[in-house]
């Protein structure tokens, strides 16, 4: 049986296969486990994360296992996103140095790593961090 978690993250890279306008590889950070980390053409790191809700809200939450991975990714290529894949409505990325911001991090002394996505009709997604509003939209 296919796990939920991978209908989700295939969504996301064939949607990046298709808005790329040449080829890309698509690898993994590693081979044992849940795959969750996507390095593409050996230079972007991608941290992928899914919520299946069906509302205009999402909660995710980072703990310390996926930070590790991040950390990992961020040694190995030039740039690193947190994907988090909003259901069957969408998807956004998060450049990893605004997840690293002074308040961000100070916000995240501990436990898991509380992100929550929102999004109106016909807006942009709404990105919150333990409460602290990423004053991008997505």
């Amino acid at each position: 049986m296919i796990s939920k978690y991978k209908f989700y993250h295939g969504a996301l890279l064939a949607e990046i296969v298709d808005l790329m306008e040449r080829d890309v590889s698509i690898g993994e950070l590693k081979e044992e486990g849940r795959l969750t980390c996507y390095i593409l053409d050996n230079k972007v790191g991608m941290y992928a994360l899914h919520s299946s809700s069906v509302t205009n809200r999402w909660q995710f939450q980072l703990r310390v296992k996926g930070a590790l991975e991040i950390k990992e990714l961020t040694a190995r290529c030039e740039r690193v996103f947190v994907c988090l894949i909003c259901g069957e409505d969408g998807f956004l990325s998060i450049d990893i140095a605004d997840l690293v911001s002074p308040d961000v991090t100070k916000a995240h002394s501990s436990g898991p790593l509380g992100i929550s996505v929102k999004r109106q009709s016909k807006e942009q997604y709404s990105v919150s961090i333990r409460r602290i509003s990423l004053p991008k939209k997505y």
